[in-house]
């Protein structure tokens, strides 16, 4: 796989300017040093993955996170989505599937559902995984597992360094949500990070489900608030986006969550005021509302023959160049 993936490589690493502390064994850890092997093999890595901008960065970030899943034998699946702009990055295999949208969105949560979907029989227990993250420890999976044997769902990691371009400075870190429960001081949880990575069990995907109409993003809010009952968005610009999802998703009784005391590092694609995590879900006000076209997200979405979410045919090309030019504006491939 290495070898068919490997024209799509930048010939270098572009350089970044240093902004904080360093953190000089990160890049040893990622390019030689190698996970564990699992013991037992009992849960299925996710890699949902769209690049709806052929970004150099997103594909490069990818095949870090691969190659060192490969080399550990670790199971995985990169289930990546084809808009009309992309190409396949390999044959399909038992590691990497494609499905096809024309619709562009954010699909991590819905891309995961597809996989798990056709992988009930072979797995117990599913983690999601971002394509731009690293473990530092090596017995990350076997951990994580083990976690899953005695709760629902949980985060896999406890702190969080985001890297810079080089791999060597930590431009910021924190706590993931699950990890900040277990504090003395309760109201720190909303300091704690919502994303990256969540997994769960096969029996909670049954009981819960995993909320994938979050197709502007805020999926990882979504689903920390579904399985604590508590609204993390009150006073963020996606609040009335993100509810309308919560209050239809909500079940009356709430699952056993956990953490894994890991640390991870998240990979650079520009800085993270380029992704505008807030302003993004303004695009939603041209089409839902009062007056309005649609009531809510769901009137404005149909799955595909793959499964996938489009836009209703009567707003696709406006909303798909809305959506477009949000991604181009994240400029995941600068370095600043």
């Amino acid at each position: 796989m290495q070898q068919q993936f490997s024209k799509f490589l930048p010939q270098s690493f572009q350089q970044a300017p240093r902004h904080t502390h360093q953190d000089n064994d990160v890049k040893k850890l990622i390019f030689n040093e190698t996970y564990a092997t699992p013991t037992v093999k009992d849960m299925l890595i996710i890699l949902p993955y769209f690049n709806p901008c052929n970004s150099v960065r997103i594909l490069q970030n990818l095949l870090i996170v691969r190659n060192k899943l490969e080399q550990a034998n670790i199971p995985f699946l990169i289930i990546h989505c084809l808009f009309p702009c992309n190409v396949a990055l390999e044959k399909e295999s038992i590691t990497y599937t494609t499905v096809h949208s024309n619709s562009y969105a954010f699909l991590k949560e819905n891309l995961a559902n597809i996989a798990i979907t056709k992988n009930l029989t072979n797995y117990n227990k599913f983690f999601i995984h971002d394509g731009d993250v690293i473990f530092k420890e090596r017995d990350w999976y076997n951990q994580t597992s083990a976690c899953l044997d005695n709760h629902d769902i949980i985060q896999p990691y406890s702190t969080f360094k985001t890297m810079d371009a080089n791999f060597i400075d930590v431009l910021t870190q924190g706590y993931s949500l699950f990890s900040m429960l277990s504090k003395d001081k309760p109201s720190k949880i909303q300091i704690g990070h919502y994303g990256y990575l969540i997994a769960f069990t096969k029996q909670f995907w049954l009981n819960y489900g995993y909320a994938d109409e979050a197709l502007l993003g805020g999926g990882d809010i979504l689903t920390c608030s579904l399985v604590l009952q508590t609204q993390f968005f009150v006073d963020s610009q996606n609040k009335a986006y993100i509810e309308y999802l919560y209050n239809i998703h909500l079940k009356s009784n709430s699952p056993k969550v956990g953490y894994v005391p890991c640390t991870i590092y998240h990979l650079y694609h520009n800085v993270i005021q380029n992704r505008q995590y807030w302003t993004r879900y303004m695009i939603l006000d041209k089409y839902i509302g009062i007056n309005k076209m649609f009531h809510n997200i769901q009137e404005m979405i149909k799955k595909n023959d793959d499964g996938v979410y489009e836009w209703n045919s009567i707003i696709r090309e406006e909303i798909n160049k809305d959506v477009l030019k949000y991604f181009k504006m994240r400029q995941d491939d600068e370095v600043l």
